[in-house]
């Protein structure tokens, strides 16, 4: 009787031990959440909208991505930003733009120039994560030198990548406008719908200063 008892300690002793090491053992997260919790923590970013739902969360993210994004151009040197943001993420509740959105695409039109009556066009997809942001910005370079270095044409789309980028060009014919601005911003998830903001319909004619680059 006395071994049986001794017995019994032990194996209920185990059987805690198991499920003690069980709780406590550290789960590694998925690739999915390995990108979520790699990108700014919510509560870091002042523009956190988290709370909003439904059409109002749609207008807050338009209006804070063409009130907060700017083209800064030195020379050949031309980069666009936005201040990061905070969103709602489904059931995990506030989470950061970059580990909602996957990718985002910048589409430009050539001011002024029209090729069969359509503008020139560029557009820049780049992926939206940890590494893509500076100081809480989203930063995205513009390769302005490889973009000259290409003949662009009429026909069809010509397309190439550039570090991380994918860069498009279409409806050429056969020159460089200078004057380009930023037609269209695109919010690309990992699922879901695409969401499109026109930012150069949305913005007033004062802030097209920051929304324009130069190619000379």
């Amino acid at each position: 009787m006395k071994n049986q008892g001794m017995l019994s300690v032990f194996a209920l002793f185990l059987f805690f031990f198991a499920l003690s090491w069980a709780l406590l053992k550290p789960v590694r997260p998925s690739e999915q959440n390995l990108r979520r919790l790699a990108s700014i923590s919510p509560s870091q970013n002042k523009y956190n909208y988290s709370a909003l739902i439904g059409g109002s969360l749609d207008e807050a993210i338009k209006n804070h991505i063409v009130d907060q994004t700017e083209i800064l151009q030195n020379g050949s040197d031309v980069k666009i930003r936005f201040a990061h943001f905070s969103t709602r993420g489904g059931i995990e509740g506030a989470q950061s733009a970059c580990g909602v959105y996957q990718k985002i695409e910048f589409v430009f039109f050539a001011e002024g120039v029209a090729v069969s009556g359509q503008p020139p066009q560029i557009r820049v997809k780049s992926p939206c994560d940890h590494s893509s942001l500076e100081n809480n910005y989203f930063v995205q370079s513009i390769p302005i030198a490889e973009l000259m270095n290409r003949k662009p044409s009429a026909v069809g789309t010509e397309g190439f990548r550039y570090n991380r980028a994918e860069i498009s060009i279409e409806n050429f014919d056969g020159f460089w406008p200078e004057n380009w601005l930023l037609h269209e911003i695109r919010l690309i998830p990992l699922n879901g719908k695409d969401i499109s903001i026109p930012v150069l319909h949305e913005s007033n004619r004062k802030d097209l200063a920051h929304k324009r680059f130069f190619i000379h």
